[in-house]
């Protein structure tokens, strides 16, 4: 069994390209509309998930442990990106699975546009697309060694084909130092309210489908075992059997207690919301903007501050945006696709239960973007994985 990073790492791409090939194979079977190609190719795809499940788990323990054991924020932080970027291809597995069984008749989805269209083969073709691309897109930055955290910038994750480096913040003077601090700690803050508003937006969209009630029971389920699906196909049970797991990690990297404090957090924002309140309002207050101004102010004020210091924190605050926009990447990416899965199992015929666990997923990808703007704006009340914006102006008051 492989026992250190680049093992696992490579292990988990590999399995995950298993996956497109195996998708591949079937797409091809049912080109061929050969009933025993067909079989075969979902055997195959059997086998390929039997094979990403096992190396899904082993790379994501293995990163548990290596964030359970660094005492630095910079590596905590690559330690749970390079991380949850592993729950946007569970996504996209399940997604393919989801759609390969309804590509072979699992469920009957309705026609597009009143026509005879295959449907299913298309939004297999879909899945199988973004999954093989984001194989592509993480092999790179997810092979770098951990022992090498960025010091600026970001490394490609979900964003520009070209990593943004941030230029070092040189002022002419204390006064410019001072000034640019302040605008970039502002400006930091704003774009971490948008930046979440924009991230779970699309998970937003489409739990406000259902009635308050329903979305206060997923709620309640986020974290707890979920019920099984009955009288599903081999296919649709392994995707069901994904988006359960990637649930499942999303609540053992945020913890049971952080999760217990994001589900309160959310239940107030979702209530508001449905009240008719705005979103972003909301998130200023839970992302508890104003304590960090307040900070800011306190740094700001603090007779002896040099030049270079500031700058420092000027520079540190941009680098800090950077990674923060690359985090939010990933979670689009895992809302979209949620979205995606949500509209297969809403159409599925599968019932009230498959509907709940879409929304219980939707739920999931909410908390994940909010404990990432809270840790990023203040990252001493909560996860601590992040030297976030409170933390950059801590370090001028001592």
């Amino acid at each position: 069994m492989p026992q250190n990073h680049a093992a696992f790492t490579g292990d988990f791409l590999l399995s995950t390209r298993t996956i497109v090939l195996a998708g591949q194979d079937l797409q091809d079977a049912l080109a061929q509309n050969e009933p025993t190609a067909i079989e075969f190719a979902i055997t195959e795809l059997e086998q390929a998930y039997a094979r990403y499940d096992q190396a899904g788990e082993n790379y994501r323990t293995f990163m548990l442990g290596r964030l359970g054991t660094t005492r630095s924020a910079a590596q905590a932080e690559r330690v749970s990106i390079d991380a949850m970027a592993s729950v946007v291809t569970d996504l996209q597995v399940s997604h393919v699975l989801l759609a390969a069984g309804a590509a072979v008749g699992e469920v009957k989805l309705p026609p597009r546009r009143g026509r005879k269209a295959v449907v299913a083969p298309l939004s297999l073709t879909d899945a199988l697309q973004a999954l093989e691309q984001t194989t592509r897109v993480l092999r790179r930055p997810l092979a770098a060694p951990l022992s090498r955290p960025p010091s600026t910038g970001t490394r490609g994750l979900f964003g520009p084909a070209q990593p943004i480096v941030i230029e070092a913040v040189h002022s002419a003077s204390l006064e410019e130092a001072l000034q640019t601090f302040n605008s970039t700690a502002s400006d930091t803050l704003e774009r971490l309210i948008e930046g979440v508003y924009k991230a779970i937006m699309a998970c937003i969209e489409a739990i406000s489908k259902l009635d308050e009630e329903s979305i206060l029971a997923a709620l309640r389920m986020l974290g707890l075992e979920l019920e099984k699906l009955p009288d599903i196909g081999r296919l649709i049970r392994l995707g069901i059997d994904r988006l359960k797991k990637a649930i499942a990690a999303l609540v053992a990297w945020l913890g049971e207690e952080i999760m217990d404090l994001l589900k309160a957090k959310l239940e107030e924002l979702l209530r508001r919301w449905l009240s008719g309140e705005k979103i972003e309002s909301e998130l200023r207050r839970v992302l508890n903007v104003e304590a960090t101004q307040n900070l800011v102010r306190e740094a700001s004020a603090r007779p002896g501050l040099t030049r270079e210091e500031l700058d420092q924190a000027s520079t540190a605050l941009k680098v800090l945006t950077a990674r923060f926009d690359e985090h939010m990447g990933t979670i689009t990416q895992a809302a979209r696709t949620v979205t995606l899965i949500g509209g297969l199992l809403a159409t599925s015929g599968l019932g009230v239960k498959a509907v709940l666990l879409s929304a219980v997923a939707y739920l999931a990808v909410i908390a994940w973007a909010v404990g990432m703007g809270m840790d990023y704006a203040d990252s001493g009340r909560i996860l601590n994985r992040v030297a976030g914006v409170g933390v950059i102006a801590q370090g001028l008051l001592q």
